[in-house]
């Protein structure tokens, strides 16, 4: 066996790790590599309870140990030979019958007209079966080849195992950019080098138009460069600081306004919640704070105009009504927020969390 030819194997063993493509390319190497006629590797994730059935109650009564080890003969045919031996009320520890687990697990990839190498490869959480076929007018395998290629088994475990862990990493990110993409402002998750870790939907449109900050190659920038410094200084101290709970610094959209940059750091202070404040952009505070708090529409029109900085007599031009309805709005307003001031309300509709509002079956 060429040692060149395993290491390429086992490399390409954990390229399969993180792509799907690769699966049948490790199939193809074990062939070739076996002088086998063809290979297939299966991948399950599934509950070890039936697994350890099939271990304790199965292959016991067969008499084949197999476990994580490739065999010498075809364990599949062997098992179709011996089914009938099996007692008859046999049952695996949730009541599903031997024969079941035979017809889900082996009958499928038992064949008569090849010789066969098999294994039933075990990992944390699931198995991997591999089978290798020679045709009957072929060399038989022997223990030699299963020797050799028992060198690759740990290596196919782990294969199998950070696939798993892939797929929970991947699902965990779906679910937190689900999550990110109901807040209705920009919002990030920066690393210490200004990676983008996570980013909404409304983050990424506002990159796309680089209106003071943009993405390259997967980082976060300024379009100025003294902006840039200044980013990576706030960045910096949100990580670094004195454990305030925000750190905020102004970033020029090139039009000559400004947008707030707010940063806090995550609990292991390894990346930062970023969130970006555009005043170009409406503020969406109407999450449902009528319901929040019980307002009427008046009042709620009324809160609404407060944080876009217009006064109480603004509000009432606009809207043709007297001052003193807007002021008794506003009052009732105070006393519904449990708030005692007009800048007071406005600091805590500031720091209302913003949210998208979906109706159900809205797209």
């Amino acid at each position: 066996m060429d040692m060149d030819s395993v290491s390429s194997l086992i490399d390409t063993i954990y390229d399969a790790a993180v792509d799907d493509k690769g699966i049948p390319k490790v199939a193809e190497r074990l062939a070739r590599l076996a002088g086998a006629r063809t290979a297939t590797v299966t991948l399950h994730a599934c509950d070890m309870r039936e697994f350890a059935m099939v271990r304790d109650f199965f292959l016991a009564t067969l008499g084949i140990d197999f476990t994580g080890h490739f065999l010498t003969q075809d364990v599949w045919q062997q098992a179709g030979h011996s089914l009938s031996t099996l007692p008859a009320q046999s049952h695996a520890l949730d009541g599903v019958p031997i024969a079941d687990i035979y017809t889900r697990f082996y009958l499928t990839h038992a064949d008569p007209s090849v010789l066969g190498l098999n294994a039933l490869i075990t990992t944390q959480h699931g198995v991997l079966s591999v089978a290798i076929s020679r045709p009957l007018d072929a060399l038989p395998f022997t223990a030699v080849d299963a020797a050799r290629l028992q060198a690759l088994v740990p290596h196919l475990q782990r294969m199998h195992q950070m696939r798993l862990q892939m797929q929970r990493l991947e699902t965990r990110s779906d679910v937190a950019r689900a999550a990110l993409d109901r807040f209705a402002y920009p919002t990030l998750i920066l690393q210490p080098d200004r990676h983008i870790l996570l980013a909404n939907a409304a983050a990424t449109d506002t990159l796309v138009r680089r209106q003071g900050l943009f993405e390259q190659k997967g980082r976060l920038y300024a379009q100025q460069s003294e902006d840039n410094k200044r980013l990576s200084d706030a960045l910096h101290t949100a990580l670094n600081g004195n454990g305030q709970d925000a750190e905020i610094c102004q970033i020029g959209r090139g039009d000559g306004l400004e947008q707030r940059v707010i940063m806090s750091p995550m609990a292991d202070r390894k990346s930062v919640f970023l969130v970006i404040d555009d005043p170009a952009t409406p503020r969406p505070l109407n999450a449902k704070i009528s319901q929040l708090y019980g307002l009427s529409a008046a009042e709620t029109a009324l809160t609404e105009a407060l944080m876009r900085g217009e006064t109480p007599e603004d509000f009432a031009l606009a809207r043709n009504v007297r001052i003193t309805t807007v002021r008794s709005q506003l009052s009732s307003l105070l006393r519904k927020t449990e708030t005692e001031r007009q800048a007071q309300l406005i600091a805590s509709m500031s720091r209302l969390p913003s949210l998208k509002i979906q109706s159900f079956g809205e797209e």
